[in-house]
């Protein structure tokens, strides 16, 4: 009652309109998710684009129906199979997804076998958020797929298109859908208290690469936003993909991660650390202090514990 009190007062001190969405490009590596990304925003492309180590964050901005400003946040996740497991971190509601394929290198997509995984995860984690199946590169080979098999076993799926971020067939097609499923979004308009957006700047302006929960409450309490209202907020800035906080782990509720790149680049420390995969990926609580030199020790249990939510790591009886 006290959260809804203090919600209608803070409307009552100033409103704005939401016109902010997160757009997540999936898929498998060389495929050309970078190429594609760079084609919308800048309308460039590059012959030798590098692929995407961990994740790649940019801004397009566009117009609603209603002329309005509207900010995507385009999420470019690295195809490579080490970072299939820390997607799951970030896949969110309130979010529209680009899966992107290549019928060059996709050459079991006649039985769907490297669909499978992308549209299994996003549908579970994303709470079935829409969809677009993407075909690049349709400038060296294209290649048909069952769709109408494909929305029976997942009907968030909107959309097929074929494009080649080279030559720019399709791009605009693919352009005018992506925008009309984002003004579809439900919170897209939606009324907030100024407050809170006030609150967004205040915690991305900081450059920090976390904050405590009790610190953010705190810049919430300057705000005028009571504790309640506070733990709401962050729930919905988390399936923004403006930070990312865990309520449903005793440990991760603690600690909210405003740079989400930050905690992968130490799952992938590890990963990569020599002589843990000398060791077949076992280490001790002992060896973080040397492989996460970079990162304050008194981080070390929330990040394992981001691990461990995640199945990136178990916990051995001995």
């Amino acid at each position: 009652m006290e959260a809804v009190r203090n919600y209608f007062e803070e409307i009552e001190k100033g409103t704005v309109n939401l016109y902010e969405t997160k757009l997540l490009l999936v898929g498998y590596g060389a495929v050309g998710k970078t190429s594609l990304m760079k084609r919308l925003i800048f309308d460039e492309y590059n012959d030798n684009e590098l692929s995407t180590e961990g994740i790649e964050i940019r801004h397009w901005n566009l117009k609603t129906i209603d002329d309005d400003q509207l900010k995507i946040n385009i999420w470019d996740f690295g195809g490579q199979e080490i970072y299939h497991s820390t997607h799951q971190f970030f896949l969110s509601k309130r979010s529209i997804y680009l899966l992107v394929w290549d019928a060059r290198i996709d050459k079991m997509m006649p039985n769907l076998a490297s669909f499978d995984y992308w549209l299994r995860i996003v549908s579970l984690l994303s709470k079935n958020s829409p969809i677009l199946v993407v075909q690049n590169k349709i400038d060296e080979r294209a290649s048909l797929v069952a769709e109408k098999y494909l929305q029976e076993y997942f009907p968030n799926i909107v959309g097929f298109y074929k494009v080649s971020a080279k030559d720019k067939a399709g791009i605009s097609e693919l352009k005018n859908a992506i925008q009309n499923e984002i003004n579809k979004l439900p919170h897209i308009g939606e009324r907030l208290p100024k407050a809170w957006i006030d609150i967004r700047d205040n915690l991305k302006q900081s450059n920090k690469n976390f904050i405590h929960l009790e610190d953010y409450i705190s810049v919430c309490k300057d705000f005028k936003i009571d504790f309640e209202q506070a733990i709401h907020l962050s729930n919905y800035f988390h399936d923004l993909g403006i930070f990312l906080h865990f309520q449903d782990n005793d440990i991760l509720r603690n600690i909210i991660f405003l740079n989400p790149d930050w905690a992968t680049k130490a799952v992938y420390k590890i990963i990569d650390t020599k002589e843990v995969v000398l060791n077949q990926g076992k280490f001790n609580y002992s060896q973080l202090k040397n492989i996460w030199q970079d990162f304050p020790d008194d981080k070390f249990a929330f990040l394992i514990e981001l691990m461990k939510k995640f199945e990136l790591c178990f916990l051995l009886p001995n």
